[in-house]
């Protein structure tokens, strides 16, 4: 976190993720996490940030870069992989409560599969992006995205989001969720997200 973050999840309980099935970081059940669930992020749905409401319609938004970082720790029961992404979630989507399902978000970042490794490994996935009213559309203008496992990193692959906005309120579609699949399945499989962060750059 810095003098820019406008907005920060941190330490958040860690996930259990048992198949192989990409899984959304969902919102921890009550409780665990201290502002949520909530009345627009509900337990079990995806756990996405979203542009604080002082901000919504803000010139300071439009066609300036901001980032979003998400760092955490992987635990795996056996020798397995890892694949994070990173989704932009329209804001229909997030109010629907549907966001964890990952159909109607669409792909910001993603990077290949780890090598796979037993035990512990962190990783971060972090995307530069750039916003502006008049063409509507979302760009990873430079991206960085590491997986860091036993010291072997993984080149990501980025795609350009193009997402449409509501009248009178144009970033409320600005919203972002993580998503994590282990190659293979196990009982111990799980992801604990240290820092989800969206600042200004």
């Amino acid at each position: 976190m810095n003098q820019n973050t406008i907005q920060g999840l941190y330490n958040i309980p860690a996930q259990v993720i048992t198949g192989t099935t990409e899984t959304a970081l969902l919102v921890p059940a009550a409780g665990l996490y201290p502002g949520f669930p909530s009345p627009l992020q509900a337990a079990g749905t995806g756990l996405q940030l979203c542009w604080p409401a002082d901000v919504q319609g803000a010139d300071s938004i439009d066609c300036h870069p901001f980032k979003v970082r998400v760092v955490g720790k992987a635990f795996t029961g056996a020798s397995i992989t890892l694949q994070t992404k990173l989704y932009q979630v329209p804001y229909s989507i997030v109010t629907a409560g549907t966001s964890a399902t990952l159909a109607n978000d669409n792909v910001a970042l993603s990077n290949a599969a780890s090598a796979a490794f037993t035990g512990w490994a962190n990783f971060i996935l972090e995307a530069q992006f750039l916003w502006d009213s008049s063409s509507q559309k979302l760009n990873t203008s430079f991206s960085t995205s590491l997986n860091q496992v036993n010291g072997a990193a993984v080149v990501p692959t980025s795609s350009i989001v193009s997402i449409s906005y509501t009248a009178g309120n144009p970033i409320n579609n600005l919203n972002f969720l993580p998503s994590f699949t282990f190659g293979t399945a196990n009982a111990a499989n799980s992801v604990t997200v240290t820092e989800f962060t969206l600042e200004r750059l």
